[in-house]
């Protein structure tokens, strides 16, 4: 083969070699970012998943956790602060100013009752002590029947969260795996 015929086949050849070897380097590229694609998003689906666990976990331990282990104590939730040593007060005041600052991290019906709490409570404890007794028995009542639904939804909140966050625990360790 001399260089007449080399320059021949290359300038006959050259333009289709150059042509397959660009689609070969173009379809290795596409491969890569395809992969690079999946494992993005993997990524950001166990990202999410992540985000999600850690937002139910951070309203059980915060809020709703609190709220179901105090459920029973009915100097928390039923007597409105009133009554009790002044630690006890102390106790009942920093656990609903907690309580407080974490009901953004609620589910909308547990909010709701919570807002109903804190009205009843509210209206128990501007009644008049000796004043009309009727409206102060009435409110009492009123108070009472709130802080037992809040008491219902409490369980309820609690039972479904702990779904969740066993479900949530699943799916981050089926992402894993």
């Amino acid at each position: 083969m001399d260089l007449n015929n080399i320059g021949n086949f290359i300038k006959d050849y050259g333009p289709t070699i150059s042509t397959i070897g660009l689609i070969a380097v173009t379809w290795i590229y596409t491969v890569q970012v395809k992969r690079q694609s999946e494992a993005m998003m993997q990524q950001a689906g166990y990202d999410r998943l992540d985000k999600k666990h850690e937002r139910l976990v951070k309203e059980m331990t915060l809020l709703v956790g609190k709220l179901y282990v105090k459920k029973d104590m009915y100097s928390i939730l039923k007597s409105g602060g009133s009554g009790g040593t002044s630690e006890s007060l102390k106790e009942h005041l920093s656990f609903w100013e907690e309580i407080k600052r974490n009901m953004y991290l609620a589910q909308p019906d547990l909010r709701l009752k919570l807002n109903e709490y804190f009205i009843a409570e509210n209206t128990y404890r501007s009644s008049p002590v000796n004043e009309y007794v009727e409206h102060t028995e009435d409110a009492k009542k009123t108070f009472c029947d709130v802080a037992d639904g809040l008491i219902q939804q409490v369980e309820i909140s609690y039972r479904n969260l702990d779904d969740e966050i066993k479900k949530a625990e699943k799916e981050l360790y089926d992402e894993r795996n």
